[in-house]
C-alpha cells in the first residue's frame, strides 16, 4: 500500500499497476514497482489550493509483508519526494482537468481575426496551473476587449451607468440587457488591476479562476444573441 499526504491535509492510496504479490527473481533484490494514484475530484481541487502555482512535496509511506522461505517479515519505510510545477501541470493536462465546465458554454460565434477565444482561454489557463494568476486576469481582459460591444449595446451600458448611478428606484428600473452589460462592464473593471499592471496586491488563485469562468459565461450570453 502506498499511502501520499499532502501538507497532511490530502491523503489518498497507490494501487500496484501490476498483480499482487510482487514476485522477486532469486538473482535479484530490487524491483521497480509502478502505482497509480486514484484522486478524487475534491482531492485535485485541494492539492491545487495548497500547491497555488508551485512545486509538490510529497510524504510517502511504503508498508508491505514480505515472504521469503517460508518466512514473512513487515517493511515499513518512509521518504519525500518532490513532483516538480512542469510534471505536475503534464500530470493535469493528462487527467483532463480544467477542461470540463459544470454548465455547457458556447464560446463567441464570430471569431477575433487575431486571436480566437479558445487561444485565449488556453493562455488564461496556463497562466492559472503555474501561479501566474495576474497573468491568467490579465488574458480575461484581452478576451473581453477581443469581443467588443456594438454601438447599440454600448448605448444600452450608457443607459445601465446612468440607473445604476441613481436612486434605488432608477437601479430597480434597469431591465434584463442593462443588467447583463452592467455585469459585463464590472467584469472588465474587474480585469483591470491586471491589464495595467498597477503596483497594488495581486489576484489571488481563486479570483483568477473566478474571474476566468466569469469572462466566458458572459461572453456566451453575448454569443447567444449573436446566434438568434
Amino acid at each position: 500500500m502506498l499511502s501520499i499526504a499532502y501538507a497532511y491535509k490530502c491523503r489518498t492510496r497507490g494501487v500496484p499497476d501490476q498483480a499482487q504479490p510482487i514476485r522477486l527473481s532469486q538473482y535479484s533484490n530490487e524491483a521497480t514497482i509502478g502505482f497509480r494514484l486514484l484522486l478524487s475530484q475534491n482531492q485535485i481541487e485541494a492539492i491545487e489550493a495548497l500547491r497555488n502555482g508551485g512545486d509538490i512535496s510529497l510524504s510517502i509511506w511504503f508498508l508491505g509483508n514480505v515472504f521469503r522461505d517460508g518466512n514473512s517479515s513487515n517493511i515499513q519505510q518512509q521518504g519525500a519526494f518532490s513532483v516538480s510545477q512542469q510534471e505536475w501541470v503534464e500530470a493535469l493536462n493528462r487527467m483532463e482537468y480544467c477542461r470540463s465546465f459544470l454548465y455547457e458554454l458556447l464560446l463567441p460565434y464570430v471569431e477575433n481575426e487575431q486571436e480566437p477565444a479558445t487561444a485565449l482561454i488556453k493562455k488564461a489557463q496556463h497562466h492559472l496551473l503555474r501561479g501566474h494568476y495576474d497573468e491568467c486576469v490579465g488574458e480575461c481582459r484581452k478576451l473581453l476587449e477581443a469581443y467588443p460591444l456594438t454601438d447599440a449595446d454600448r448605448q444600452v451600458l450608457k443607459m445601465a451607468r446612468e440607473k445604476h448611478k441613481g436612486d434605488r428606484a432608477a437601479r430597480e428600473s434597469m431591465d434584463v440587457p442593462e443588467r447583463m452589460l452592467a455585469l459585463r462592464d464590472a467584469l472588465t473593471n474587474a480585469t483591470h488591476l491586471a491589464h495595467h499592471h498597477n503596483s497594488s496586491g495581486g489576484y489571488s488563485r481563486d479570483q483568477a479562476r473566478a474571474i476566468l469562468g466569469a469572462t466566458i459565461s458572459i461572453l456566451s450570453v453575448f454569443s447567444e444573441k449573436d446566434l438568434a
